[in-house]
C-alpha cells in the first residue's frame, strides 16, 4: 500500500492491533470504520465481546473531544446494540442510511453511525438521520427497531422491483417515537398509471375498503394505478405520515417508475363506509367509492376478511345488489367452470352472501345450497338478493350433507369458510379428511366438476391441503387468484385435458370477460 501511494506523503500505512495501538490519547480528530466492527463481531460470545470492548475503548482513548467515529456498518441488531450501548454517556450519536451507487447490488442498506466525543458524561443523545430531517430517538430499542424497519424495506423493495405481485404485501413499520405505528400494503392491478401512495386516515383502518384484501384490491382498481402503496397511519396526522414513510415508498416503486414524485391520495368526502346491519356474529356495510358502490358481508369472528362482496345498483331511489356480476375473481373462475360444462345441476355447500347461486341459478337447471347456519340465509336473502325460492336450500352441516347423500351432481362446489384454524381459512379442515373428500367423488357426476376454495396463510398447510385432495382427486390442479385458490378437478374418467385447455384458451379470457361484463 504503501508503494502505490507514493505520491500522497502526507499518508502513512501502518502495522498495528487496533485493540492496542501505540497512539498517545486524544491524537485524531476523526477515526473512520468501514466494516471493522462488522468483522470483528462475527458472533455475540463472550470472548468475542470483549475484543470489541478493547477495540472501541481505544478509539475512544485516541479520538480528542469533539472528534468524530465514523463506522460504516450494516447494523446487525446484535453490532448495532453492541455498538450504541458502548458510546452511550460518552458520544453523541447519529445514525444515517448511507446512499449506494446503482451499481451496488445488495438488498442491505448501509448505515453510517456518526459518534461525536463529549468532554464529560451525559444522558443518552442519539438521532436517527432521515430525509425529513433528524429524529431524537428516547431508548437504543426504539433505535432499533426503526434501522429494522429499514433493513426489512429494503429486503422487501428486492423483491419487489423485478416483478408485479399476484398477492398483497404487507409491511409493518415502527413510527418515530412510537412502536408499530404504521401498516404498509403493496397491491398490484392491471392500471394506466404507474405508482401512488395512499393514506388511509386514523379511525378508518376497519373500513371493509380498507381493511380488508378485497376492499384495498377494489381500492387500487379504482385509484388507476398498477401499483398502489395503503398506509394505515394509526394515530398519525396525514402529513406526519408522508413525511416519515417517504424515503420507503420510493423503494417499493415498481421497476417501471421513471422518477419524479409520487402521488399521495387519501380518502375524502366520497369514500364512507355505511354499517346497515350488526349482530353478535355478522356485520353488514355499504361502502361508498367515488361512483361506485359496494355491499359486503363480514364475519366478526374474523373481522379482516370480507365473506361477500356484490356491486350496488340504484334502482327507484334504492341501492340494491347487482346480481349480473361476479366482483370476486375466485366466484368468476368458479362460475365460467359451470356455464363451460353447460351443467344443469350444480350442488354449493357454504352460502355466505349468496352472490355465486344467485348469479347462476339463471343457467342451472337443478341448483342446491347447504348452509349451516339459517341466520347466513336470512342475510343473504335481504340484504344480498338471495333467490331461496329458486334454489334447494338445505340448513344443516355440509360434511354431515356429504356422508348422507346419495345423489349426483354435475359440478359440486365447496365454499365454505372457517376459523383459520392449523393456518387453513378455506375450508374447515374437516371437509379435507379422507372420509369428506371420497363423499365428494361419489356425489360428482362422472362428466362433472369439483370446484373448491381455498385459502391458506402457510405455504406448508396449503401444500399438504393440496396433496390431501389429490389422493382421491389425483387429476387435481390449481388455479391461481389474487386473493384465493381454486382447486378444480373432473372424475377419472372424464376429459381433464379440455377443461385445462379452457383455463388456458382465448375461449376461457373470453368467458370470464362476459360474466364480468
Amino acid at each position: 500500500m504503501s508503494r502505490r501511494n507514493e505520491r500522497r506523503s502526507s499518508m502513512r500505512f501502518l502495522v498495528m492491533d487496533a485493540c492496542h495501538m501505540d497512539f498517545e490519547a486524544d491524537h485524531f480528530s476523526a477515526v473512520l470504520d468501514k466494516g471493522t466492527l462488522d468483522a470483528l463481531l462475527a458472533n455475540d460470545s463472550d470472548e468475542v465481546s470483549a475484543l470489541v470492548d478493547c477495540y472501541l475503548s481505544e478509539i475512544a482513548r485516541v479520538l480528542r473531544p469533539t472528534g468524530r467515529y465514523l463506522c460504516i456498518t450494516l447494523a446487525q441488531q446484535h453490532v448495532l446494540r453492541k455498538l450504541l450501548d458502548f458510546l452511550q454517556g460518552r458520544f453523541f450519536i447519529r445514525v444515517h442510511t448511507a446512499e449506494c451507487s446503482s451499481e451496488n447490488t445488495s438488498p442491505l442498506p448501509v448505515f453510517i453511525v456518526v459518534a461525536t466525543k463529549l468532554s464529560g458524561s451525559v444522558p443518552l443523545l442519539l438521532e436517527l438521520g432521515l430525509s425529513s430531517g433528524n429524529a431524537r430517538m428516547p431508548t437504543i430499542d426504539s433505535m432499533l427497531t426503526l434501522v429494522h424497519d429499514q433493513q426489512m424495506a429494503a429486503l422487501m423493495a428486492q423483491q419487489l422491483r423485478a416483478k408485479k405481485t399476484s398477492e398483497e404485501v404487507r409491511l409493518e413499520l415502527a413510527g418515530v417515537g412510537q412502536q408499530r405505528s404504521f401498516a404498509l400494503y403493496l397491491v398490484d392491478v392491471e392500471a394506466k398509471h404507474c405508482y401512488a401512495v395512499f393514506l388511509v386516515p386514523s379511525g378508518q383502518e376497519s373500513n371493509w375498503l380498507f381493511g380488508t384484501t378485497a376492499g384495498r384490491r377494489a381500492l387500487a382498481q379504482q385509484a388507476g394505478f398498477s401499483r398502489l402503496c395503503i398506509v394505515h397511519t394509526l394515530g398519525y396526522s396525514l402529513e406526519e405520515a408522508q413525511s416519515h414513510l417517504a424515503s420507503y415508498v420510493l423503494q417499493f416503486a415498481p421497476s417501471t417508475f421513471e422518477g419524479g414524485s409520487i402521488p399521495y391520495l387519501t380518502a375524502g368526502a366520497n369514500v364512507t363506509a355505511e354499517e346497515r346491519l350488526r349482530t353478535d356474529r355478522l356485520l353488514v356495510e355499504d361502502v361508498h367509492l367515488d361512483q361506485q358502490r359496494l355491499r359486503v358481508l363480514r364475519f366478526l369472528a374474523n373481522p379482516a376478511v370480507a365473506q361477500t362482496e356484490v356491486l350496488l345498483l340504484s334502482r327507484k331511489g334504492r341501492w340494491v345488489p347487482d346480481l349480473s356480476q361476479l366482483t370476486s375473481d375466485y366466484l368468476r373462475s368458479m362460475a365460467a367452470a359451470a356455464l363451460s360444462l353447460r351443467c344443469h345441476s350444480l350442488l354449493l355447500i357454504g352460502l355466505g352472501g349468496g352472490i355465486l347461486p344467485s348469479f347462476l341459478h339463471r343457467f342451472v337447471d337443478v341448483l342446491d345450497v347447504v348452509e349451516l347456519e339459517a341466520d347466513v340465509a336470512d342475510v343473504a336473502e335481504k340484504w344480498f338478493g338471495f333467490p331461496r325460492q329458486s334454489v334447494h336450500l338445505h340448513i344443516g352441516d355440509g360434511v354431515e350433507f356429504l356422508r348422507r347423500r346419495t345423489a349426483t351432481w354435475e359440478v359440486v362446489v365447496i365454499d365454505v369458510d372457517g376459523n383459520d384454524e392449523q393456518g387453513l381459512r378455506c375450508p374447515p379442515p374437516p371437509f379435507l379428511s379422507d372420509e369428506s373428500l371420497r363423499n365428494m367423488e361419489a356425489i360428482v357426476a362422472p362428466s362433472g366438476l369439483l370446484a373448491l376454495n381455498l385459502v391458506c396463510h402457510e405455504p406448508a398447510v396449503e401444500r399438504a391441503a393440496f396433496e390431501s385432495i389429490r389422493k382421491v382427486f389425483p387429476q387435481a390442479w390449481i388455479k391461481q387468484c389474487p386473493e384465493n385458490r381454486v382447486v378444480f378437478s373432473r372424475p377419472v374418467t372424464a376429459d381433464l385435458q379440455w377443461m385445462r385447455d379452457k383455463l388456458n384458451s382465448k375461449h376461457w379470457d373470453a368467458l370470464l370477460q362476459s360474466i364480468k361484463n
